[in-house]
């Protein structure tokens, strides 16, 4: 039986669309663009489609909008969730071969992850410099409650 895999929620909303143009994060590859936001719902990851009026007719605007579609539930399946990925079709992707926007698809995805992974990097190292601030605070907070004899006791190498 063939495997089959369904698109997550559509983003539909204008305003999530000039969000991720505006604030989000580009990658960019010959037959696609992808932006890449954080949304609100740290559960859900949502897509988005769009091509411009500049790549020709509803016709060929629709066929690129399909081809996308159909790249985003084979190869984004692996994608974190918690972002909103929007798509934007170029000029390229209306006769650029199908497998070679999926070869654009995995390059962005390799991307996408290594992000991911810088990001993640970034935090561990915020959480590691905050725990040393804590232990630090903490550090002084007992030896503000040691008695006062045995600080000097401990500093005069008694």
């Amino acid at each position: 039986m063939k495997k089959t895999y369904s698109l997550p929620e559509r983003i539909r909303n204008r305003k999530h669309f000039l969000l991720a143009a505006h604030n989000g994060r580009k990658f960019v590859a010959k037959g696609m663009i992808v932006q890449v936001i954080q949304n609100k719902y740290p559960e859900k990851k949502r897509v988005g489609f769009t091509t411009t009026k500049k790549l020709g007719c509803a016709v060929v605007r629709n066929r690129v909008r399909r081809r996308l579609r159909e790249i985003c539930r084979l190869m984004f399946t692996g994608v974190p969730v918690g972002y909103d990925y929007v798509f934007i079709g170029r000029q390229a992707t209306i006769d650029r071969p199908f497998d070679m926007l999926q070869k654009d698809a995995k390059y962005i995805v390799a991307q996408i992850m290594q992000m991911m992974a810088e990001k993640e990097k970034k935090e561990q190292g915020r959480k590691l410099f905050h725990s040393d601030v804590d232990c630090l605070a903490k550090t002084d907070e007992i030896s503000e409650s040691l008695p006062d004899n045995l600080i000097a006791d401990a500093q005069s190498g008694e």
